[in-house]
């Protein structure tokens, strides 16, 4: 689950300029759009709350800068759209499944003797730095 909340984060950080603001802070409903809180008006839950005044107060500019300046993104000449980098985002989209897959115990390398040790690691042992 944490791996797929990943990409749509990434996915929805993409996507500033349309209903990635919304995605990104309320989620996705039943019928994977934006939940929103006018779909509830009812239940103003202290969650929803909390989701509703980070959507309102996120620096949402300096999110995008920061893809920006990672080279994922690039302005265009309209001011309200971007492009995005393929090799980039394919590089950040494989670096977060990596991330992940590395937590899986059977996957994890282990230091074999004929390297003695590596990165403080000594041979024989399961490399684990997370």
């Amino acid at each position: 689950q944490r791996t797929m909340g990943a990409f749509f984060s990434f996915f929805w950080l993409m996507r500033l300029g349309l209903e990635g603001p919304d995605s990104f802070s309320y989620g996705l409903n039943e019928e994977w759009q934006p939940r929103l809180p006018k779909d509830d008006p009812g239940s103003l839950t202290d969650e929803m709350k909390r989701r509703i005044n980070f959507r309102q107060n996120a620096d949402w500019n300096a999110m995008h800068k920061l893809l920006e300046d990672a080279g994922i993104v690039k302005q265009t000449t309209v001011a309200s759209e971007s492009q995005h980098d393929p090799e980039r985002t394919l590089a950040m989209l494989s670096l977060t499944a990596y991330h992940d897959i590395m937590k899986v115990q059977a996957l994890l390398p282990t230091v074999d003797e004929q390297h003695g040790s590596w990165c403080g690691f000594k041979a024989g042992e399961v490399i684990d730095d997370h």
